[in-house]
């Protein structure tokens, strides 16, 4: 019987290779207009429209390295928590299977922001995945933030307000 597997949509980020579990990716997006942000931390892109629903987008490459720039980036709609959200990434690579004994955990580092559940190593060279739990990629305060934000901004483009 073969090892036990999981499918992780992989995509690039801040110069490293990440995952999530595919089971929580909703859809793939091109980057598009978003409704802009206000005063929210910089990681907060604003809003985008999708099938009429109005979804939170956060820039994971502000809130890991602080840098957004790149062509091919994406809005990955994934689930957090109970939200529906956007992630930008720079480029979605693929959906793949990884055996559960490629994965260890991960043990977190000074400086670098939380959320990280484990690396996997994939490929002939062994490239390392690091995957990221979104369950606890932001703090319960934050995601307070981010309800609160993405709920009042929705109204707001909802009713033609605008940002």
């Amino acid at each position: 019987m073969p090892p036990p597997s999981i499918q992780l949509l992989v995509f690039r980020m801040a110069g490293r290779r990440w995952a999530i579990p595919a089971s929580h990716a909703r859809k793939i997006l091109p980057i598009r207009a978003l409704a802009p942000r206000v005063s929210e931390p910089d990681w907060m892109a604003g809003i985008v429209e999708e099938r009429g629903r109005s979804l939170g987008v956060v820039d994971l490459r502000k809130r890991f390295s602080g840098k957004a720039e790149s062509a091919s980036a994406r809005i990955v709609v994934a689930r957090l928590k109970t939200t529906l959200v956007g992630l930008i990434v720079d480029a979605v690579e693929a959906v793949d299977e990884f055996s559960q004994s490629s994965i260890r955990s991960a043990e977190p580092r000074a400086g670098e922001p939380t959320g990280c559940s484990g690396v996997a190593r994939q490929g002939d060279k062994g490239e390392n995945v690091w995957i990221l739990d979104l369950r606890t990629l932001f703090a319960d305060s934050e995601m307070r933030q981010l309800e609160d934000v993405f709920e009042r901004r929705a109204a707001a483009v909802s009713s033609g307000g605008g940002a």
